[in-house]
């Protein structure tokens, strides 16, 4: 039962093992300025207390809901099948949302008919200097994008017409890397096509905490396998884009030399170094792929940030 019959937003959070962090994105989410909203809580098969932590919070517009595990994208889906909400968005569990995100995409959807809303995100590293990184706003996805300004990259960043998140077909299921990413490559195209508008608003409204604990882009398994399905499902835009699509092949690389596929990494790698001669970075990851003991010490240490 909800405080108002029909919520104007629907936001989900998915969550995995995250208890101990779930209530700091809950509680930016009660404390929001603007309150016609209802709160569905995904957990993805969490074997700690995360629903002891949600029964915590006694608010009518939170809904939990339990499935076994299946990856963030699966989750996000649950959550939006059982959304009543005229706007579909979501938050991820271990990030926050200021108190007037709500209130601002709603301001904004009124006065523009926007159909998708993005918004910025502050990068809350611990222990570091984040300089000028600190603050994203939505920017030019370039040409694999068409050079639409928006931000797709975390939950939270957009909002969107429910109507317009079940037509595009949700998330795809089972992918825990590149699953915004991959959700955009279907989207844009699609407001392109039904003449939709894209609107952004240069605030930033969602922290995005870069902490020590589990995360996907510390997983090179999902990270692959997120790179391998863009691949896959997306050759007809990917060649749009020589660099992006060099990207994507040397993600392949790189994780799968973490994993210990040389053979793999190598063939990606090489792929990658044709796809865009001029990305120099590739041919130093190749290099590294050849030499597995130094390149796995290398990626082990974090020095090569390739992620979905």
């Amino acid at each position: 039962m909800h405080n108002h019959p029909c919520p104007l937003f629907s936001i989900t959070i998915p969550t995995y093992n995250r208890a101990h962090l779930l209530p700091r994105a809950i509680t930016s989410v009660l404390e929001q300025t603007f309150s016609n909203f209802e709160l569905i809580l995904v957990d993805d098969g969490s074997t700690d207390n995360t629903e002891e932590v949600v029964k915590c919070f006694a608010d009518p517009r939170i809904q939990y809901l339990y499935q076994s595990n299946a990856g963030g994208g699966t989750a996000r889906n649950t959550g939006a099948r059982h959304a009543t909400g005229k706007y579909i968005t979501f938050l991820d569990s271990d990030d926050d949302a200021a108190p007037t995100w709500l209130e601002q995409y709603s301001r904004t959807f009124e006065e523009t008919s926007a159909d998708v809303i993005c918004c910025g995100f502050e990068r809350i590293r611990y222990g570091h200097r984040d300089g000028k990184e600190r603050i994203v706003f939505p920017r030019s996805m370039g040409p694999l994008f068409d050079n639409q300004v928006g931000l797709f990259t975390h939950g939270g960043t957009f909002a969107l017409r429910s109507e317009i998140f079940k037509e595009v077909g949700g998330y795809a299921s089972g992918l825990s890397s590149g699953q915004h990413s991959e959700l955009a490559m279907r989207l844009i195209p699609l407001c392109h096509a039904r003449g939709w508008k894209i609107h952004n608003m240069n605030v930033p409204l969602i922290r995005y905490h870069m902490h020590a604990g589990a995360r996907i882009r510390r997983d090179p398994c999902a990270i692959y396998r997120g790179a391998q399905y863009i691949l896959e499902h997306h050759q007809d835009l990917l060649q749009k884009a020589p660099k992006r699509h060099a990207h994507y092949l040397a993600i392949v690389g790189v994780n799968a030399a973490r994993l210990g596929k040389y053979g793999e990494a190598k063939q990606f790698l090489a792929r990658s170094i044709a796809a865009d001669p001029w990305g120099w970075k590739n041919y130093g990851r190749l290099l590294l792929a050849l030499s597995s003991s130094v390149g796995q010490r290398f990626w082990d240490a974090g020095n090569d940030d390739t992620s979905v």
